[in-house]
């Protein structure tokens, strides 16, 4: 082999010195690169030792193998060119089978398989890149360590110091796209907004979704979407910038608008899961049960295991506006049963059963949901959701004490978190056991704590996290009723009625929120809007229903 390195010399006045090394075969290859770099910097007046990071060898912090090297690139390049993550993993896992320690491989198929939401592979990976960042730069040390601590909701924390480190070296680094993208999880929007602006300034993002998604959960919707039609002015055909466009206008409740996005996007790319996935949020939102059971249907076929575990899910939310809770619960285990009932999308499944369970009295059985979905999810939401409605049951059975040691075990495990989000489900549940046990003062309390907490807009979260707004507000107005409070109990009880995406993912408390404020209308003589309250309730639980004959909490029969 020959390597030839042309190097204009700025330093010394422009004269343009010619190197050239030979060595023998490919595993020379990374040592003749190592040579031409020496002189290069020689050239340059570096000295050899002003950096030892500058004078490691390239196959100390990448890989000896040259055909490893040679299938990473290819692999890289795939990716980035096409966003074919299955074919690009498939050069990756050659790599590292030769070299069982190549960092960059490794942790780059943990990072796209995470993207494929299998959260083992991503795990396993990464916890493997992690036991080798001897060999990568300081810069890509920050990155995957980043990358590990994201595995893990607890560690979120840790997560942004990495990329805070990492921009501190190297600001104009794409790692603030994704230290934006914790600041959004944690419900810190307009932290996540200044560095995605930064980043659209950098013009280092490809589809601005992000920055869409964090402008819209501030209320902002038309900004959101103006962001979109940037990125749209730049990357016309993809297909993923015509889907975003579709959600933010499902959150809008502009369903023509979405429905004609959706369409553009199908153009593009045919049989995307994402796309039946939006066409069912519009159809469930629309009350078009035949349509909403087709897409839910086609995702449950997909031999990707998140989104049949999306599709059964989806089927559940279907069967609970239409009163079918034991139909929910069998779809709600197949969920779980998508990935073998194991790891946090199980427990995703099974914390939702336990939702299920309690709001049809089955207390005993939610709690044993609840504990599997904790065991599942440990360190993520699921675990957070399981102890929720593990408490919430308990407070239901009138096991006060085991309640409120589960909401302290609650506030204790996600104390690391630095965000709202779990300060306001620990509120919610405290508010809840309070109620249970008639203290309608401290309920009350707690749970306006948990509704101050609530961002403007309850918007489409990733990974199956749900918003809560509608749980929060279901909750206090039931404390005002308790209290006997009714103006404010009719205005939290409108509220859920007359939300719009906040209500898709929590049928069961916003259909009875209609029968509720029909009550509360009729005891004031208003017979006109109670009557169309109870039409719409008996769209949803007026035929034949395993719901309407089921016992509600104690406080809530005075507006039944």
């Amino acid at each position: 082999l020959r390597v030839t390195m042309r190097v204009e010399d700025l330093v010394r006045g422009g004269n343009l010195e010619t190197h050239e090394v030979e060595g023998i075969g490919d595993s020379s290859l990374f040592s003749m690169v190592e040579k031409l770099t020496h002189l290069v910097k020689v050239d340059l007046g570096l000295s050899a030792r002003a950096d030892t990071r500058l004078d490691r060898h390239l196959r100390d912090v990448t890989t000896s193998s040259v055909e490893a090297y040679r299938l990473y690139a290819e692999g890289m390049q795939l990716r980035f060119q096409t966003f074919r993550f299955e074919d690009a993993i498939l050069f990756l896992e050659k790599a590292v089978a030769i070299d069982s320690g190549f960092a960059l491989a490794l942790a780059q198929l943990g990072i796209w398989h995470g993207n494929l939401s299998r959260p083992k592979e991503m795990e396993a990976y990464l916890a493997e890149a992690v036991q080798h960042l001897d060999r990568v730069t300081t810069r890509e040390r920050y990155y995957i360590e980043a990358c590990y601590y994201s595995t893990r909701e607890i560690t979120i924390a840790k997560e942004i110091e990495a990329y805070r480190r990492l921009l501190e070296l190297y600001p104009e680094d794409i790692a603030r796209h994704n230290l934006a993208n914790c600041y959004a999880y944690l419900e810190r929007f307009p932290e996540a907004i200044e560095e995605l602006e930064e980043v659209r300034r950098r013009g280092l993002v490809v589809h601005n979704y992000e920055l869409a998604h964090a402008y819209a959960s501030l209320g902002q919707i038309d900004r959101g979407l103006q962001a979109l039609e940037d990125a749209l002015s730049f990357h016309a055909n993809r297909w993923e910038i015509h889907r975003n466009i579709g959600l933010l206008h499902t959150w809008a409740g502009r369903y023509e608008e979405a429905v004609q996005a959706f369409d553009r996007a199908d153009v593009l790319s045919p049989g995307e899961e994402h796309i039946a996935y939006g066409r069912w949020e519009i159809a469930a939102l629309r009350g078009e049960w035949e349509d909403a059971g087709a897409y839910a249907g086609e995702m449950t076929l997909s031999a990707e295991p998140y989104w049949t575990w999306r599709g059964f899910r989806s089927q559940a939310w279907n069967h609970l506006y239409r009163g079918r809770s034991a139909d929910a619960l069998d779809s709600l285990e197949r969920a779980a049963l998508a990935y073998g009932d194991d790891g946090p999308f199980s427990g995703f499944a099974r914390s939702l059963k336990s939702h299920v369970l309690v709001e049809t009295a089955q207390l005993e059985k939610a709690i044993e949901e609840a504990r599997r979905a904790q065991e599942l999810g440990e360190g993520h939401v699921p675990e957070w959701q399981g102890l929720f409605f593990e408490g919430l049951a308990q407070a239901r059975l009138g096991r006060f004490e085991d309640a409120r040691k589960t909401a302290q075990k609650l506030r204790r495990r996600t104390e690391p978190i630095p965000g709202n989000r779990e300060k306001r489900r620990w509120h919610h549940l405290s508010g809840e056991i309070a109620l249970a046990a008639g203290e309608h003062e401290q309920a009350i309390g707690e749970l306006e704590k948990a509704r101050s907490l609530l961002p403007p807009r309850g918007l489409h979260w990733p990974r199956g996290r749900l918003n809560d707004h509608v749980p929060v507000w279901y909750s206090l107005a039931s404390a005002y009723v308790a209290a006997g409070d009714e103006e404010e109990a009719l205005h939290f009880f409108s509220r859920i009625a007359e939300s719009g995406y906040e209500h898709l993912y929590w049928p069961i408390p916003y259909v009875r929120s209609l029968s509720f404020l029909a009550s509360i209308h009729e005891n004031r003589g208003e017979l006109e809007k109670a009557r169309k309250l109870r039409e719409r309730f008996a769209n949803y639980w007026g035929g034949f229903t395993d719901m309407t004959s089921l016992p509600l909490p104690e406080r809530s029969t005075a507006t039944q």
